[in-house]
């Protein structure tokens, strides 16, 4: 879920959902599958047709800096399912851990 407020007026609260399965190749690569969808309000789903919903094939891996320290990253190429969605996305996510 996710609020959208700006100044003073309450845009609502807007309901989500993302998933995705890995299967581990090596311990520094896997492969797998993302999806992201988007159902609007939570008090006011949006119809089928304007609710955005995302697929595809991603990347996942994990490097190694120090005792502690690594990298952490996927990558993933989406398509969109529903007519209200991004044809295409490229989506990348990376993360810091210490």
């Amino acid at each position: 879920m996710q609020g959208h407020y700006t100044g003073t007026e309450n845009q609502g609260t807007y309901f989500g959902y993302q998933g995705q399965v890995k299967y581990r190749l090596q311990p520094e690569l896997q492969l797998g599958a993302q999806l992201f969808s988007w159902l609007g309000q939570l008090n006011n789903w949006n119809t089928n047709q304007q609710q955005q919903t995302s697929v595809g094939p991603a990347i996942f891996g994990k490097t190694k800096l120090g005792r502690k320290e690594a990298l952490v990253y996927n990558v993933a190429y989406l398509w969109g399912t529903t007519t209200a969605s991004p044809k295409n996305t490229i989506r990348m996510q990376v993360e810091y851990e210490f």
